[in-house]
């Protein structure tokens, strides 16, 4: 309604080729590409434990479609994100990362390694302009999170994040707004948690 136009395009992030010909698609029909936003995730269940306990071909799958999933998802993009001039490129990763919770070795291991991604890739951006930043979401109030967790759980959460506030999903997509946009004219490499201040 507002003039834009969409297209989905399924992708696998544990297939490589999949990566590569969803990429490609994508750039044929819009004609080059100027931004990538790595939001795709799968939460390990089947690697949900104590990492003592955990099933090691789990937590390499883990590994393989957060943290080399996306990593190959980069790696395509890059090439017409470089000839688009003002390539930006948002991952996003987790709190997690930082705080920690039992039970997610995997996830919050696959998710840090994108901050060093990014920590790599703001150098090699540099000569075309493309501009990689991360996003670190704390508890964010989406449909699964209401599903998941009840009301005394996000209770205790909200009174010990500093702005009293748990996060919204516009709040999320502000951040990366801004950072995928041509309004960031500067910014590379940050990681920016969006998380009320507990993060």
């Amino acid at each position: 309604a507002a003039g834009g136009e969409a297209l989905c395009v399924q992708l696998d992030l544990c297939e490589p080729a999949s990566i590569e010909a969803a990429v490609e698609r994508v750039v044929t029909r819009l004609n080059g590409l100027d931004v990538l936003v790595a939001n795709a995730v799968r939460w390990p269940y089947d690697a949900q434990q104590a990492l003592a306990e955990s099933d090691l071909m789990a937590w390499e799958r883990a590994l393989r479609a957060n943290l080399e999933g996306t990593a190959r998802t980069v790696r395509a993009a890059w090439p017409a994100l470089a000839a688009s001039g003002t390539g930006r490129v948002v991952l996003i990763s987790t709190g997690v990362t930082r705080t920690g919770m039992a039970g997610s070795s995997a996830y919050a291991t696959a998710k840090a390694g994108l901050e060093g991604l990014a920590a790599a890739l703001k150098w090699e951006g540099a000569e075309t302009g493309i501009l990689i930043n991360t996003v670190a979401p704390g508890f964010t109030v989406t449909e699964r999170n209401l599903a998941n967790f009840g009301d005394d759980i996000r209770e205790t959460v909200r009174v010990r994040t500093p702005s009293r506030r748990l996060s919204a999903p516009e709040d999320v997509a502000s951040a990366i707004v801004y950072l995928g946009s041509p309004a960031n004219t500067n910014v590379t490499g940050a990681y920016l948690p969006v998380a009320g201040g507990t993060d």
